[in-house]
């Protein structure tokens, strides 16, 4: 018999990791062919992060080789596929997955170890490939090969959970925590720059699977008592089927006990029955909240970067449907887009803080993706688009240990309209406001010098902004340190093995002395409303003492570290438990 040998090394986050999913399709579905299963031997998937010597060690005499390679195990594979070709000179080895690239005449004269990339979805064409090499025919070799179709009918790639694939993996691996990884439907109707969903679907056609196939993926998660599921539809929400999966989900949940989270992507249309879908999870504390994004508000952005948003009076009407069916919301922005400028980038803030009526508000930083339009170099050039590749923010993943291969992302750092030097303002800006409005440990103080003198706050914000407060230097430092390579995330053993995100370890850090950062957030305000306001608060009692009780009544709302039995416990309850849902409120209220 011959070895198939997958990899698809995925990102654990201390001993929970998902299931190898894309692997465990392409295994399924050529396990239907009796070609292949008489003469091919599917060895067990190899998804676990390790170094490349033990991973090497796994291997005998390989066959053929498949990796499914993103930007968190893209540098990992090549050293991998590199190895094993020194060590198996004859093995065939297939690169496929979202970062391989479609333009690959480069790729091959830089790693020809690899024989073959598949573009877009894989089943049929891995299969094929496996039979013709029995055969004898002649294989594709140093060149990209895709399918011409894609079925609207995915029903025809049976499921690896039904069909046993991971049964053994599970068993082999009963240390391990695992999540699971499902879809319902495939394909994206929107081709925005920055992301690859939309570029692999030039017809704007969408594949599902029927409601039978979606239950047998719910019954066979629930029964292996799978506590987390992500949901890789695009645009979940968007259609009518999903109003029927969510159902099926909650009535599997309420049966069995799991799984325990669903999360999703929400779409960008169909407004009303995103809003249906996300009321069955929520009330079955499936979903708890739902994203409506935005990325920017400023129109020529948006222009360039191929995306339309939804309206702004439709937007705050969303807002307080969902907040009157007490469905959390939070919004997405991104930093560095083509066109943005600091000014615009400020008014998004402030428009997004207007509209969002104290739900969460996140920011990431722009990357350029393989296969994306920003990755186009014509495209890169026509905004001047200015890039460093830093190490991969693995938020929330296990700290990578010394001897594993370091995994790098291209932060998008400045454009034509945005210098590097304001990029780090924004940057720094952006924590702050995550760290006052989306954590709240400054959110009733601002909204009262709002209110009470008329002042916009992002004024605030920039006024932080060129405070003495610790936590801004902090911020500063780190996005100074972006532009120059060094890593976004924390590491802070204290709080536990995984990195943070900078207003994390900064909410973690005030709350282990809250009445230290408070003293300094007065002497703070009351420099802010003596240029801002010529106000005196020494000469205003009244105005002093409201800001000082403002000041006590926020501190005391935050979580106290002693009600928890250790520095790590009290991160993961707070952030890893609290941020994106409703629990972070529950933990403020003790």
């Amino acid at each position: 018999m011959r070895q198939v040998y997958l990899n698809e090394y995925n990102m654990p986050t201390d001993n929970t990791v998902y299931l190898p999913y894309s692997s465990g399709l392409l295994q399924i579905y050529a396990q239907q062919s009796d070609v292949v299963n008489d003469n091919y031997e599917f060895k067990p998937i190899l998804f676990q992060r390790d170094t490349v010597k033990n991973i090497i060690d796994q291997y005998d005499n390989p066959d053929v080789v498949g990796f499914s390679i993103s930007i968190w195990n893209y540098r990992l594979s090549l050293e991998v596929g590199k190895q094993l070709k020194k060590k198996f000179p004859n093995s065939y080895i297939i690169f496929g997955g979202p970062s391989a690239p479609l333009e690959s005449q480069e790729f091959f004269q830089e790693h020809p170890y690899v024989d073959l990339i598949i573009y877009k979805e894989g089943e049929r064409l891995f299969k094929d490939i496996l039979v013709n090499r029995l055969n004898g025919g002649k294989l594709p070799y140093h060149t990209t090969i895709s399918c011409k179709d894609s079925p609207k009918d995915l029903d025809i790639f049976p499921s690896p959970y039904t069909g046993g694939v991971y049964t053994k993996l599970i068993k082999d691996n009963s240390q391990i925590k695992f999540k699971a990884i499902i879809e319902t439907n495939r394909g994206c109707p929107f081709k925005c720059a920055y992301c690859f969903w939309g570029v692999t679907n030039i017809k704007k056609k969408i594949g599902f699977h029927s409601d039978e196939y979606i239950r047998g993926d719910a019954e066979w998660i629930s029964q292996n008592k799978i506590e987390y599921i992500f949901c890789a539809d695009a645009n979940f929400g968007m259609y009518k089927n999903d109003v029927r999966t969510a159902q099926t989900y909650v009535d599997i949940k309420n049966k069995n006990g799991y799984p325990e989270k669903f999360r999703v992507c929400y779409g960008k249309n169909a407004t009303n029955n995103i809003f249906q879908t996300a009321s069955i999870l929520s009330r079955a504390d499936l979903a708890k909240n739902i994203s409506l994004s935005v990325q920017t508000t400023t129109d020529n952005v948006l222009q360039n970067i191929g995306r339309k948003n939804i309206r702004s009076e439709t937007f705050e009407k969303l807002q307080k449907q969902y907040t009157q069916a007490n469905i959390p919301t939070y919004t997405e922005i991104i930093l560095g887009l083509p066109g943005e400028t600091y000014d615009s980038y400020l008014i998004t803030l402030q428009q997004i803080i207007n509209m969002v009526q104290g739900n969460h508000i996140f920011v990431y930083h722009c990357v350029v993706l393989p296969n994306t339009k920003l990755a186009s170099k014509n495209y890169q050039n026509q905004h001047k688009i200015q890039t460093i590749l830093a190490p991969l923010a693995e938020v929330h993943g296990t700290i990578r240990d010394y001897n594993l291969i370091q995994e790098f992302e291209e932060v998008v750092i400045g454009t034509n309209t945005m210098p590097p030097k304001d990029w780090i303002k924004c940057a720094t800006i952006s924590w702050i406001v995550q760290l006052f409005h989306s954590f709240k440990v400054g959110y009733d103080i601002v909204e009262w010098l709002v209110k009470t003198f008329n002042v916009k706050h992002i004024d605030f914000y920039e006024f932080l902004y060129n405070s003495d407060l610790p936590q801004i230097d902090n911020f500063k430092n780190i996005a100074r340190n972006v532009t120059m390579g060094h890593p976004r995330c924390q590491k802070i053993l204290n709080y536990g093995n995984i990195y943070y995100d900078p207003e994390e370890v900064a909410f973690l850090d005030i709350i282990y002395d809250k009445y230290y950062f408070y003293n300094c957030l007065y002497d703070v305000i009351k420099s802010f409303l003596k240029i801002s306001q010529n106000i005196n608060i020494l000469d205003n009692i009244e105005c002093g003492c409201l800001i000082k009780g403002l000041c006590n009544q926020t501190r005391d709302s935050l979580p106290n570290v002693d009600d928890f039995d250790s520095l790590q416990e009290f991160a993961t309850q707070t952030i890893l438990y609290g941020r994106k849902s409703t629990k972070k409120k529950e933990i403020n209220d003790k």
